[in-house]
């Protein structure tokens, strides 16, 4: 079992690199101040999280270095980091980088680095959501899966990680500006008797508050300067 979970993983990281090619055969020609700028911002630690302006700004090239670094496991501290600036970025390269990593098949005990990208996921997958609607249906599918995860982190794993899971995918519903799919889904709690101010009905009234201010101010106003493409409160 564990040879055939080393051979998916090394076909999907391949299938990444494929990609990042792909997006950009001149990549190497590539301007180097683009590719070099797409390097600096994932490669540091960000103590508010990643500038949601610089995300934006990525070119063509830096998206290409992006799905790069994605592809090469040993890149794997700068993965999280990689996922959150595709999902921001709104490029519209970024969900095919983001889509063959969320494919990749996981089990049992992940390292840290590996649970920080696959938490990241959600989010960014949130942000894309509002250009790309396969990062949206997603997000829909995460949801209404009610299968135990494959892999567990330390002692996350089973029901608690697949509600921690799908906490953050309700965020990234509020992320994607959507208020109408975050109340669907608190009318449907609601009807299985979900407890009034439990952390899921909390998590879904600020989820449904964020993407009314986003779909209030905009999403470059709320999120401009902001860590992790998360407004301040």
């Amino acid at each position: 079992m564990m040879v055939k979970h080393r051979i998916a993983h090394l076909v999907s990281c391949t299938l990444v690199l494929l990609l990042a090619l792909a997006l950009s055969p001149d990549l190497q020609a590539g301007p180097p101040e683009e590719i070099a700028a797409a390097e600096y911002l994932v490669k540091q630690t960000w103590i508010e999280g990643l500038p949601y302006d610089q995300a934006r700004a990525l070119s063509d090239a830096g998206i290409a270095r992006l799905a790069e670094i994605l592809a090469d496991p040993g890149e794997l501290q700068w993965h999280a980091n990689a996922i959150t600036a595709l999902g921001m970025s709104g490029h519209r390269d970024a969900f095919e980088a983001l889509g063959v990593f969320a494919n990749r098949t996981h089990s049992r005990e992940v390292d840290r680095d590996t649970y920080r990208a696959l938490n990241a996921l959600p989010f960014a997958m949130g942000h894309l959501a509002r250009v790309e609607p396969r990062a949206l249906a997603r997000l829909e599918a995460a949801l209404a899966d009610s299968e135990l995860p494959t892999w567990q982190y330390k002692h996350l794993s089973g029901s608690r990680l697949r509600d921690q899971i799908q906490t953050s995918c309700i965020t990234g519903l509020g992320l994607a500006g959507r208020a109408d799919l975050v109340r669907a889904h608190r009318s449907k709690t609601k009807r299985n008797a979900t407890k009034r101010n439990s952390p899921r009905e909390q998590n879904l009234l600020e989820a449904e508050a964020l993407a009314e201010r986003i779909d209030r101010e905009g999403p470059d106003s709320v999120f401009q300067r902001v860590g992790r493409g998360m407004p301040r409160k």
